[in-house]
């Protein structure tokens, strides 16, 4: 072995070149997978320049997230059979984390969204409003409606599984459907389903369809425990502008302790669809 010192670099300016540590190199030198091409015997340790393009390759195989016992068991087999074997596997697994972050951000856009109507309606305000179909994963509709708030954690967790089981994405935040005739009857909380929104049509028998149309919506301000005055409110005024009123109430949080430090601050937005024109269809 040649060891004139012309071509090669001290563990500091490798490491510079590299853009990592010295400790970094002399892990990797302990643990087998990169190690100095020359070693000296007063502990003088240099790399050669071919050695940089070996730790380009070991870089981008961190970068994948590839362990590095994974790696140092790669180097030691390498071959162009090998390399087109790495490269199938490590595209596979990329696209898999590059649709992870798409679904996330979407996720994001739909918080965000839902922020913003938070901040836009004040708490109180009650409008009319087209509303386009969603298509909800919900739970099964429970024989007595459900007040308990360990009971919602558990259908969460149900509706999570729900959407992984099927392979669709959703819009993680957990939704109420209340039937009137509970709030006619004074009961706050009543739910007779939970739903999560789905990001796309799916047709599936845990799969409802929130049908289009324009509905009457109010904005609440507090927890869940507290929704019953903005329900009674919502049905009378109902009644007052002689609106036919369809189906069950959808409860939905716009806020909750992602963005705010008391659960008393929750925004949580209630509609029912209703008989009345689309107040916006000449606009459209």
């Amino acid at each position: 072995m040649n060891e004139s010192l012309q071509n090669t670099f001290s563990t500091g300016e490798f490491a510079a070149l590299c853009g990592v540590t010295k400790h970094t190199l002399f892990h990797y030198d302990k643990i087998g997978v990169f190690s100095p091409e020359i070693k000296r015997e007063n502990g003088y340790r240099y790399y050669t320049t071919a050695q940089y393009d070996t730790f380009l390759v070991i870089s981008i195989l961190r970068e994948l997230g590839m362990p590095l016992q994974q790696i140092k068991e790669y180097l030691g087999r390498r071959s162009p059979e090998e390399f087109l074997q790495l490269i199938e596997a490590e595209t596979k697994i990329i696209d898999q984390k590059i649709e992870q972050l798409r679904r996330n951000k979407r996720l994001m856009h739909q918080r965000a969204a839902y922020a913003q109507e938070a901040l836009t309606h004040p708490p109180g305000e009650m409008i009319l409003r087209w509303e386009p179909e969603e298509y909800l994963v919900t739970t099964a509709e429970f024989e007595l409606p459900s007040e308990v708030d360990k009971e919602v954690v558990l259908a969460f967790s149900e509706l999570i599984q729900s959407c992984d089981s099927l392979g669709v994405d959703a819009f993680y935040t957990i939704g109420g459907m209340v039937d009137p005739k509970q709030i006619q009857q004074g009961r706050c909380g009543a739910y007779s389903r939970y739903y999560v929104r789905l990001c796309e049509p799916h047709s599936s028998a845990s799969v409802i369809l929130k049908p289009a149309g324009v509905y009457l919506t109010a904005y609440h301000q507090g927890y869940y425990d507290s929704t019953l005055p903005t329900y009674q409110k919502l049905l009378a005024f109902g009644a007052q502008q002689g609106l036919s009123l369809s189906g069950l109430f959808y409860e939905d949080v716009l806020l909750d302790e992602l963005a705010l430090k008391e659960c008393d601050q929750y925004v949580l937005k209630i509609s029912i669809l209703t008989t009345a024109e689309d107040p916006t269809a000449a606009a459209r």
